[in-house]
């Protein structure tokens, strides 16, 4: 918080009484910019962690956005895979789980479709065959996002109150 001081004179008064003003104005915009501010690095991180993660045919599996209104923000993660990609699945996802997975409900390498030893097919509406996997680890890019907001906070706020 600035220091302010003034003289005894009416013109000092006037320009401290101005600088609290402004100062007061900063502060009710403060948390708009900083939720503002933070939801975009958030976009910014999963896009960066997602970068690469595609299908066997390059696709995208998902994309990431942000949306602010006044000061709530979101930082998401969308696409059909998304959950996928943030929880993973099967065997592999049970063998590195998601740390908020069982808070979250997800629940690994279960279901009517798992055949021995974890495995499963899917159909492949482009190649038009069946393929099998046991899984995919968690990649966690939302989380890694949130981790990386929160570590980020303290030199956000700081900006916007500068």
């Amino acid at each position: 918080m600035p220091t302010y001081k003034a003289d005894l004179s009416v013109s000092s008064l006037d320009e401290l009484l101005r600088s609290v003003n402004d100062y007061k104005s900063k502060l009710e915009a403060a948390p708009a910019k900083i939720v503002s501010e933070l939801a975009v690095i958030g976009r910014n991180e999963i896009q960066a962690n997602i970068n690469g993660i595609t299908d066997k045919d390059g696709n995208r599996l998902a994309t990431a956005g942000e949306f602010t209104f006044g000061d709530t923000g979101f930082a998401y993660m969308e696409g059909e895979q998304g959950q996928f990609l943030e929880y993973g699945t099967g065997v592999q996802g049970q063998s590195s789980p998601h740390p908020q997975a069982s808070k979250a409900g997800w629940n690994y390498n279960s279901g009517k479709t798992i055949h021995a030893k974890g495995r499963w097919a899917y159909w492949d509406p482009v190649r038009h065959q069946h393929i099998w996997t046991n899984g995919i680890p968690a990649q966690m890019p939302v989380l890694r996002a949130a981790l990386t907001m929160r570590r980020r906070l303290r030199e956000v706020a700081k900006g916007a109150l500068k």
